[in-house]
């Protein structure tokens, strides 16, 4: 079963060379590595053969055996020593004709299966939140490079400037002194920027085992719904409370198949056997066909004490699954508040992009008449690379609120129905 995210479905971009990590490629090679989906995936197949082996139980058993050997014996009724190869087959067979209890461990199986899918989609989507976190702390390092390598021009051109007016007294060593601070420091700020970029894309090679030379960008037009009301009518379809639902249905079933201890149970049992000896009055076959009834009537209280524990851990599945629904709405509200912050940050700053793009015309125009100089003009262009960086960081951010959003209501992984 292959996944992908609804999210990356809207961002990616199609086509790239094989040296260009798309995001949706990002995620399909890691879900393939990740170790611990494979983990999910191994569990999920075991608990399935457990529903194979529940159903099983309600089926007949089927037995054959055979036996043989020297025997030798004394008969009472005429004293004879008798010394022969004996031989003895048998078959049987048992079907279970009133057992309440098998039938509903096959529900709870079912039930457990169902939660074990759940675990593994769970897990498809912690390994989704992890790339797609990534590929975006890659592109805002991208963003934030482009910045600060304008900055660095900009600091080294004062520097420059510094440097040549200081030799015409148009400067002092003050001001001399905070240019080169102010270029080494940006700097060093370009270096550290750069390690960085290269440490989170060390990261997503890992994740995805395959490298690559650069990732692919994204769509800066991504439409973001705001409708609260449709985000929390979805939270019910989170896995963790998923989890917990079928975890408290696994409970109710244990409670009654422990119940169902104190019922009769009836099975039906039939049989033939073979006797191949020379004793006259042995018998040659047996045809068996009974119903086995029992009525259980004392154990100590050991069945008593078994539905009970099964009735405590009930009460804890229960509890269990309200603490997951606070917990989620705790969580989607922490997440909300970021998403209205981030909409308006974004806001603000798509008007402070347009103000920045006026201002680096007007000194352009001012250039070319004279009244601006070339380092005013690299000013106004570092001041619009950094708002539009700024607007590209919280674009970024925004795509990760709502990554979060979607794995909290279930719904980051979705099946692919092209593979």
């Amino acid at each position: 079963m292959r996944h992908y995210s609804s999210l990356l479905l809207a961002c990616s971009i199609s086509v790239f060379a094989d040296s260009v990590l798309t995001l949706q490629k990002a995620y399909e090679l890691a879900l393939m590595n990740h170790p611990g989906y494979r983990v999910e995936q191994f569990k999920t197949q075991a608990v399935e053969e457990n529903v194979r082996q529940a159903q099983a139980r309600l089926f007949p058993k089927v037995d054959i055996s055979a036996s043989g050997g020297k025997y030798e014996y004394e008969t009472s009724y005429n004293g004879a020593e008798t010394s022969e190869m004996y031989k003895t087959y048998s078959l049987s067979l048992s079907q279970p004709l009133f057992r309440p209890e098998l039938w509903r461990a096959v529900d709870q199986m079912q039930t457990r299966y169902d939660t074990s899918t759940t675990e593994l989609e769970k897990q498809a989507q912690l390994v989704g939140v992890d790339v797609i976190k990534t590929y975006m702390q890659i592109l805002q390092s991208q963003a934030s490079i482009e910045k600060l390598q304008s900055q660095k021009e900009l600091y080294d051109a004062k520097f420059r400037k510094s440097s040549d007016m200081i030799g015409m007294g148009l400067s002092n060593s003050v001001e001399l002194i905070e240019a080169k601070v102010n270029k080494e420091k940006a700097s060093a700020d370009l270096i550290a920027k750069k390690r960085e970029y290269q440490t989170l894309k060390n990261k997503l090679a890992r994740l995805c085992k395959t490298p690559f030379d650069s990732i692919a960008p994204l769509r800066s037009d991504t439409k973001f719904s705001m409708s609260k009301e449709g985000w929390i009518n979805r939270l019910q379809e989170n896995k963790e409370i998923k989890i917990a639902r079928l975890s408290k249905k696994a409970a109710e079933d244990e409670v009654s198949i422990r119940r169902y201890d104190h019922y009769p149970k009836a099975d039906l049992s039939l049989g033939r056997s073979q006797n191949y000896t020379n004793d006259p009055v042995a018998h040659k076959y047996d045809n068996k066909a009974f119903i086995q009834l029992s009525f259980p009537i004392y154990q100590g209280g050991y069945t008593s004490s078994r539905v009970q524990e099964a009735v405590l851990l009930l009460n804890a599945a229960e509890s269990n699954e309200e603490l997951a629904h606070l917990q989620i709405q705790d969580k989607f509200e922490e997440l909300w508040t970021q998403r209205e912050s981030l909409y308006e940050s974004i806001s603000v700053l798509k008007q402070a992009v347009e103000s920045s793009k006026l201002f680096l015309k007007s000194v352009q125009s001012g250039y070319a008449k004279g009244i601006k100089n070339q380092l005013d003009v690299m000013d106004a262009e570092f001041k619009m690379k950094s708002v539009e960086s700024e607007l590209n960081i919280s674009h970024y951010d925004m795509m990760v609120n709502e990554v979060g959003l979607l794995d909290l209501v279930g719904q980051l992984m979705i099946q692919n129905e092209e593979f």
